[in-house]
């Protein structure tokens, strides 16, 4: 495995901390799911970002009861449909894949994101995350486990990423927000 693929697996590891942390979750690394039958049927989110370099693919799997804890409007969370959970899903997807990209812009690396796909239960297709080095987490949140993969494609052998700067914040620079 390239230098460039190992640094992007562990941007990814600290982005998905940073995402469950930033819920005010506690979360830690498992070796493997507590249950494997309970993430069989959750819901899932894939997104991917990519430049002339490389091609990332991410995906969460998430059970619906981790979904609906993490929900940021919690007044009657029981009443809350599950389109407005499959919504959330993708919205955490997508603001794991920024994580991730403010991580590599701080590298000198840029990278464009695309939009995310929902899929539920036995419509997770681990395909949609591209060809290139599967890389897969699992993580407790708040006792409840969820999945988090990527998938990394390296089209330019030469590629580096730098030093990371000094600070690390993505609210160091306007990268947060695109037009388009």
């Amino acid at each position: 495995m390239s230098q460039v693929v190992e640094q992007i697996h562990e941007l990814f590891e600290a982005a998905c901390k940073e995402l469950f942390e930033g819920m005010n979750c506690q979360v830690s690394r498992v070796d493997a799911p507590y249950d494997e039958y309970e993430l069989e049927d959750a819901p899932a989110a894939f997104i991917d970002a990519g430049s002339d370099d490389l091609e990332l693919n991410i995906g969460i799997l998430m059970p619906l009861s981790l979904l609906a804890m993490t929900y940021p409007v919690q007044d009657n969370i029981t009443q809350v449909d599950d389109a407005t959970l499959e919504d959330w899903i993708s919205e955490l997807a997508n603001r794991l894949i920024g994580l991730i990209k403010a991580h590599l812009l701080h590298r000198e690396c840029r990278v464009m994101i695309g939009l995310p796909n929902f899929f539920h239960g036995a419509d997770v297709d681990y395909a949609s995350l591209g060809n290139g080095e599967f890389y897969s987490l699992y993580f407790d949140v708040d006792n409840i486990v969820c999945e988090c993969s990527i998938s990394v494609e390296i089209f330019n052998d030469q590629m580096l990423l730098a030093e990371p700067q000094a600070t690390e914040s993505a609210s160091d620079e306007d990268d947060g927000i695109e037009f388009f």
